[in-house]
């Protein structure tokens, strides 16, 4: 699970709670080089020291980032390919199929597997040091054409690099700031050190997903928690029954 990064006026762009991301390099990237996931620390060494380092490291203003991305995108372009198949044709979306049969199977959980009322789905934006005030989200535009999966109760899938770093979570300008800057979709807790040891392990395709729980901004809704585990695991076993069998 994750947290998503909301746009408050694109609802192309908007990940809303119950939504899915596929960690894919950023559309726009400002550092030069690929990235499927950031962590970012408070910079803490003086300003002579700050130098790009051959890990992946990178120093921008006061803060340090840290990024991750596989030598090989197969897994990140099967992904694209199965979501535009599935936008073309219903009969292709089968992570939706396999969402619908898991909450049969787990009616007898003691966790609600089912998708929440959307209006549960609350989003708010800072206007000051600690004030904030409820916003609506952005509507569909009228002349949108093709499927919107939200219509069915299912998750849209947004593909773009996930991020994670205690200053984040702490401060909503800094999130924000951040996540535009990197094109971050999601956000995670202190996930880096899974990716750093993927990384150190040598793996050649690798990618991360999250189903978002909530927005990173304090508010904690545990209630989307089921459905967003599910959401993510039903893409991710699509993906690993798509992929060829190994030599």
């Amino acid at each position: 699970m994750g947290g998503g990064v909301p746009h408050f006026t694109d609802y192309n762009q908007h990940v809303r709670l119950g939504d899915v991301v596929i960690s894919c390099p950023p559309s726009v990237n400002p550092i030069g080089k690929e990235y499927i996931y950031l962590h970012c620390d408070k910079f803490e060494h003086s300003p002579e020291h700050r130098a790009s380092s051959p890990n992946g490291e990178i120093a921008i203003d006061t803060f340090n980032y840290r990024t991750w991305c596989p030598p090989n995108l197969e897994l990140q372009e099967l992904a694209k390919e199965l979501y535009e198949m599935g936008l073309e044709n219903e009969k292709m979306r089968t992570w939706e199929k396999y969402i619908n049969q898991s909450m049969k199977q787990l009616q007898e959980q003691e966790s609600d597997f089912a998708r929440p009322d959307d209006d549960g789905d609350k989003l708010y934006m800072s206007i000051g040091t600690k004030d904030v005030i409820e916003v609506g989200h952005p509507e569909a535009p009228s002349n949108a054409n093709g499927y919107d999966p939200r219509t069915n109760g299912m998750p849209v899938l947004h593909f773009g690099p996930v991020a994670s770093g205690r200053i984040l979570v702490k401060n909503e300008h800094i999130r924000q700031d951040v996540a535009s800057k990197f094109g971050i979709k999601a956000f995670d807790c202190e996930f880096d050190t899974v990716a750093e040891s993927v990384f150190g392990n040598r793996k050649d395709r690798y990618l991360f997903l999250r189903g978002i729980s909530d927005y990173k901004d304090g508010t904690r809704k545990k209630e989307w928690q089921p459905f967003a585990a599910l959401s993510a695991a039903a893409f991710m076993k699509t993906i690993i029954e798509t992929l060829p069998p190994s030599d």
